[in-house]
């Protein structure tokens, strides 16, 4: 008899132990996941790109047209502003004698103008002018904002 009453006591001590043992992994899992972890790596700082800057100004286009040739020329681009551009986009539009736009190209200038200075453009191309061209017109679609890191 009484191996049997040390057999049962020690059978309902080692299912404490586990049930105990099981109750506290769950609770820890509980705490681990309620914390959770977090990850922080840094990363490469990328221009700021500004969507028809007004601080650049085209200033002296020259721009020859040749009618189904082409269209070549040196324009000069003035920062009025505070801070240094960079990978600028021209809008070059062709425009007829009446002024209704007949032909666009888009050229990238990957020069950067320091603020307060201006830059020569002089590879300036722009292939099949319309003949219908009249005048051509070169606006700043973008450009991109260094130093803004």
């Amino acid at each position: 008899m009484i191996r049997k009453s040390m057999l049962w006591g020690l059978t309902l001590v080692l299912v404490a132990a586990l049930i105990s043992l099981i109750l506290r992994g769950r609770r820890m899992e509980q705490e681990h996941a309620a914390q959770g972890s977090e990850v922080v790596q840094p990363s490469k700082p990328t221009n700021t790109r500004v969507l028809d800057p007004q601080d650049l100004e085209i200033v002296n286009p020259a721009v020859e047209r040749k009618p189904g040739s082409g269209a070549s020329g040196e324009i000069e681009i003035r920062n009025n502003g505070s801070v240094a551009y960079s990978q600028i986009l021209l809008k070059i539009t062709h425009l007829d004698r009446k002024g209704k736009e007949v032909g666009s190209k888009i050229c990238a200038v990957a020069q950067t103008v320091m603020p307060g200075a201006s830059i020569k453009v002089t590879n300036l191309r722009a292939e099949a002018v319309p003949a219908s061209s009249g005048k051509s017109e070169i606006t700043v679609v973008s450009a991109d904002v260094e130093g803004a890191r």
